[in-house]
């Protein structure tokens, strides 16, 4: 008796053809066909199935000396399952989405060197939301493709967060005075945005270079980035201005000061007042020096005049006497207040009396320059006094005879 085997296929889509090949119990002499029409046309060639779908195949042996066989049976190919995974996408926070046709996705599962573009994906969607975080990208398409079963996993959409750079704003203040208002900057704030900062600086309030520092807190949708600026404390304008100072010609000179403007209570400034050299009546400079730059503040130093006044020097005329018509007395004089050794002869003056000859009381008259050289000059008068000369009367001896007349008297 002849018989034929075979028994029904089911296997995974894998891209290459799927056949069941029938065997007989008796292989000599006998001739094995196929049919997949219901026995219409019949075949030696082996039928097979490579896309997905099922075919039943019916197969008969003949041999002359054992007769007939037959068998039928199916061959199925089921879909493979594939998965389409959307990729992940991000953005920073404040952007706009990229497009969506560019997102992207992966197809995992294909055989054969089949590739992507056999798989249709309708669409890429991602959660709403606009702010820092992680939202859900969901991939749509038709679930029965061809030789394929399409699942579809999501991708993530991420918003990152923005930069943003907060920079304190460079300021100045001249030493000694109140601090002017601190600010900062904000760069990369999305329209509409705010966040809050304050703005201090390092401390110190001598001359400088200080940090501005902004400062702020952490966001949900920005990543801050503070940047220092700079506070300098300036030198403050100072002034030393001499005290303007005499003296009388002569004197030892005074102790010199100057008026100090610009200095904060409390703090002080190195200088020394000198004036220029010279002892003679006159003006000089009165100059205070010391160091342009000391601590805290740039000092100017301003000069002022040192007098030296004219002494106060005094010729006084000598009284004179002279006995009517005796011999005419010198006319002198004597200087008196003089300083530094000076001699007389500094002064120059002249005498002159009052004109007589008689018996009398005459003014002695010093006159000269009222200011000479280093000298305030005062004239005092003195007296010139011409006194009665002692005239002496003698009587002459004389005689007469008595009885005579007295002769005459001398």
């Amino acid at each position: 008796t002849l018989e034929l085997y075979a028994s029904s296929l089911e296997e995974i889509y894998s891209g290459t053809p799927r056949y069941v090949v029938a065997h007989p119990s008796v292989e000599e002499n006998t001739t094995v066909e196929y049919s997949t029409d219901g026995g219409q046309t019949w075949k030696t060639t082996v039928p097979a199935r490579t896309d997905v779908g099922t075919i039943t195949v019916q197969a008969r042996a003949t041999n002359a000396n054992y007769g007939e066989a037959s068998v039928e049976y199916t061959v199925t190919v089921l879909p493979k399952d594939v998965t389409v995974t959307a990729a992940n996408v991000s953005k920073v926070y404040g952007e706009a989405d990229p497009d969506a046709a560019e997102w992207g996705y992966t197809v995992n599962g294909l055989v054969n060197g089949e590739t992507a573009n056999l798989i249709t994906v309708d669409g890429l969607t991602r959660e709403a939301g606009e702010d820092v975080g992680e939202y859900a990208i969901t991939a749509t398409g038709a679930a029965d493709q061809g030789n394929y079963t399409v699942s579809f996993e999501g991708g993530t959409f991420s918003i990152l967060k923005r930069g943003v750079t907060i920079t304190g704003v460079d300021a100045s203040k001249v030493y000694g005075q109140a601090d002017p208002a601190l600010d900062a900057t904000v760069e990369g704030l999305v329209d509409g945005d705010e966040i809050p900062f304050t703005v201090q600086r390092s401390a110190g309030e001598n001359v400088g270079t200080y940090a501005v520092i902004p400062s702020a807190t952490e966001t949900a949708n920005y990543s801050i980035t503070l940047i220092t600026g700079h506070f300098t404390i300036t030198k403050a304008a100072a002034i030393v201005t001499a005290v303007p100072a005499s003296k009388t010609y002569g004197d030892a000179d005074p102790a010199f000061t100057a008026e100090v403007s610009g200095v904060l209570d409390g703090d002080t400034l190195a200088y020394r007042v000198q004036r220029e050299e010279g002892e003679n009546v006159g003006s000089y400079d009165l100059v205070p020096t010391g160091e342009p730059a000391q601590g805290n503040y740039q000092v100017e130093y301003r000069n002022a005049t040192f007098q030296i006044e004219p002494a106060q020097a005094t010729v006084t005329a000598l009284d004179k006497i002279q006995a009517y018509g005796g011999n005419v007395a010198s006319l002198t004089a004597v200087v008196t207040g003089l300083k530094r050794g000076d001699a007389e002869s500094v002064i120059s003056y002249e005498l002159e009396r009052q004109a007589g000859t008689n018996a009398g009381a005459y003014r002695i008259t010093p006159t000269g320059e009222a200011l000479q050289g280093n000298y305030a000059v005062a004239y005092v008068p003195g007296t010139y006094r011409i006194v009665p000369r002692v005239a002496t009367v003698t009587a002459q001896e004389a005689s007469k005879t008595y009885g005579q007349a007295d002769p005459a008297l001398t």
